[in-house]
């Protein structure tokens, strides 16, 4: 239960411990630091920038399984969490190198639809924290970030669209041949 300064330092402490860790290329001791990272990332008493921050050192040591990116960002991300919070965590994700996260569907799939949920007031009081998070990035990771979300959000507005009428005529015609396909009778 850190305060925000004292979660920075935690973070800027972890990176510094993560690179000595896989500089002394030790494998116990690397097992035990992604013990404790994953520790980290799923304890609910941590701060939620340390929890980002230690998913995101997994994701890079390529320690997460598949899917559990997107189970961890939709339990960080949900409407159960405070936004000041899953803004944080999405900090503590985000900061780095940003190629990394550009191939990440799911995370972002997640992401545009956390900020779609989010009313008028929240998003523009997350706005700092997220402007903060993608602030690190290159400007042509932020881009591709960028028309990836948008890209998911024009795919969910062309699914989201009803479905057409079906026209009588027409399936009475079909029905008949579906039922000889299939072997049963057509009444």
């Amino acid at each position: 239960q850190l305060d925000d300064e004292a979660a920075a330092q935690m973070i800027h402490a972890l990176g510094l411990t993560h690179a000595a860790c896989l500089l002394l290329d030790d494998a116990e001791l690397k097992t035990e630091w992604l013990a404790a990272l994953r520790g980290l990332m799923t304890g609910g008493g941590a701060h939620p920038r340390i929890r980002g921050r230690s998913c995101r050192l997994l994701l890079e040591q390529r320690e997460l399984v598949d899917g559990e990116l997107a189970t961890r960002a939709s339990l960080e991300l949900s409407r159960a969490v405070a936004p000041e919070h899953a803004a944080q965590w999405i900090e503590g994700l985000v900061a780095g190198d940003g190629l990394l996260l550009v191939h990440q569907e799911e995370l972002l799939a997640m992401l545009d639809t956390w900020l779609g949920a989010l009313g008028d007031d929240a998003f523009q009081e997350q706005l700092p924290l997220l402007r903060r998070a993608f602030a690190g990035l290159q400007p042509g990771e932020r881009r591709t970030v960028a028309q990836r979300v948008k890209r998911g959000e024009s795919n969910r507005k062309k699914d989201s669209t009803p479905a057409r009428a079906l026209d009588e005529a027409n399936v009475a015609r079909v029905l008949p041949v579906l039922a000889q396909l299939l072997g049963v009778d057509h009444a």
